[in-house]
């Protein structure tokens, strides 16, 4: 987002209000994201190697496990600025928590 501002200031040219609320920014810290990748990688290796179970429910439960925890840890949750900022001034910390994960199961929809 900085980058972005240093840019515009570049040229010359003021971001609106409309423009600021629509830049999307990363809610999910890089920390989070490199365990959540490593642990869908280790998923979807176990899954394939059948450990710990050959049960193919079991396999493809921790397959499916892995994908998506590989995808969350690359892509992790953006969201909009102007989203983030009608959450707390409408809804409160819980609705928040759960337009997080509602923008979470739409990252998943691509």
């Amino acid at each position: 987002m900085k980058a972005g501002v240093r840019a515009t200031k570049r040229l010359d040219h003021r971001l609106s209000e409309e423009e600021l609320r629509t830049l999307k920014v990363q809610v999910m810290p890089a920390l989070p994201r490199i365990i959540l990748g490593v642990l869908g990688v280790t998923a979807g290796i176990s899954a394939a190697w059948g450990w710990p179970s050959d049960s193919n429910m079991v396999q493809g439960c921790l397959g499916a496990f892995g994908i998506l925890s590989t995808l969350f840890g690359i892509f992790g949750v953006r969201k909009t600025i102007g989203g983030i900022a009608d959450a707390i001034a409408t809804e409160g910390v819980t609705d928040l928590v759960g337009s997080i994960l509602g923008s979470i199961a739409d990252a998943v929809d691509f």
